[in-house]
């Protein structure tokens, strides 16, 4: 805090919707990265696909998130990115919760549209959060704020990889080692990964607050010599 030109700069955080932003990003890296090691080992375990077979099977997901960036950034420009964020969120749980029920023969075509829902949403979220992160600070510190994204994210996906393989591990430790008890031990995790991206809606609700627009600050004029 006493070094005007800090490797991390924390004054970033005294913007409340800067700080909002930083919480959608550690929540979305959570449910993100955290998802995407549970459902391969559905089909690895439960349906016995082979590596490469899952590989493509857990593709639409990242599939449906670069489907939404071209629109998304059209949308973002048009009426701000605090409400994409918003929406997005709620697709990402709309994609997410069927994963909670999900049973041992779930055809792999349902399986596919929920996922490329769910990415969408993922899509949805990413981008429009950081420009309005980055609405509200001055030109000259935009540079400061992107690292702290890229780390906030990081840290995000470390901790729900982390949080939810341990969730699954405890489970199928604890049942029967069959396909209906790993198929509950998934759907029970993703269960957690719904509740963690419920609670992101929190602090985007608050980047709704009026007087955030997609137009930087000015840089304070510099007391001339």
């Amino acid at each position: 805090m006493r070094t005007r030109h800090p490797l991390l700069n924390l004054r970033l955080f005294l913007d409340r919707a800067f700080s909002s932003t930083v919480v959608v990003m550690f929540g979305m890296g959570m449910a993100l990265f955290g998802g995407m090691i549970v459902l391969p080992v559905y089909f690895l375990q439960v349906r016995h696909e082979d590596l490469v077979t899952t590989g493509l099977l857990t593709a639409p997901t990242a599939v449906g998130t670069v489907l939404a960036l071209p629109l998304v950034g059209r949308l973002t420009d048009r009426i701000g990115g605090a409400r994409i964020v918003v929406a997005g969120i709620v697709v990402t749980i709309a994609g997410t919760l069927p994963l909670a029920f999900i049973g041992t023969t779930d055809s792999y075509l349902w399986l596919a549209a929920v996922q490329l829902v769910r990415g969408l949403g993922i899509g949805m979220t990413t981008i429009p959060a950081i420009a309005t992160g980055l609405a509200r600070l001055p030109a000259d510190q935009v540079p400061d704020a992107t690292p702290v994204f890229n780390m906030i994210q990081r840290i995000g996906s470390s901790f729900g990889i982390a949080i939810l393989t341990a969730l699954l591990s405890s489970r199928l430790a604890d049942g029967p080692h069959t396909a209906a008890a790993a198929t509950g031990a998934i759907g029970y995790v993703h269960g957690w990964v719904v509740a963690a991206t419920a609670v992101v809606l929190i602090p985007a609700l608050l980047m709704l607050r009026p007087g955030i627009s997609l137009q930087h600050k000015e840089a304070p004029e510099r007391t001339k010599l």
